[in-house]
């Protein structure tokens, strides 16, 4: 962490993701792993509902009163999820060390390799 100034935000912010209150939540590999499992299958279920709502003919409300009720373990799931990294993708660059700063580097590296805009022109949909 460099000695510049932190805002309001930036103390709020270190301060909840250092917040080890949920640590037995996330304390083991199988917990972490159900959590991410969690997410996924939530964010899959919440894009298949709204995909069906704009797809439909006659736009049930049925899929938006789900995707609602959804939204709030998807949101549970994902603080879990930041608190187990400490919030390595959400804290700005100048909160991190050398150790968190480089891992971030790595992962969003292998975040852009993996999106179809970074692939080889002759395959690209861009």
């Amino acid at each position: 962490m460099t000695t510049t100034h932190l805002t309001r935000y930036d103390r709020s912010m270190l301060r909840l993701m250092n917040d080890r209150r949920g640590q037995a939540w996330y304390a083991t590999a199988a917990r972490r792993r159900l959590a991410v499992a969690a997410h996924i299958t939530l964010t899959v279920a919440i894009g298949a509902l709204m995909s069906h709502f704009l797809l439909a003919k006659d736009e049930p409300l049925w899929p938006v009163a789900a995707t609602a009720v959804l939204l709030l373990p998807w949101m549970v799931a994902t603080g879990l999820i930041n608190g187990a990294t400490r919030g390595l993708l959400e804290l700005r660059e100048h909160l991190l060390d050398e150790r968190q700063s480089a891992e971030r580097s790595r992962v969003l590296a292998r975040a852009h390799r993996m999106t179809p805009c970074s692939w080889p022109r002759r395959q690209s949909p861009c």
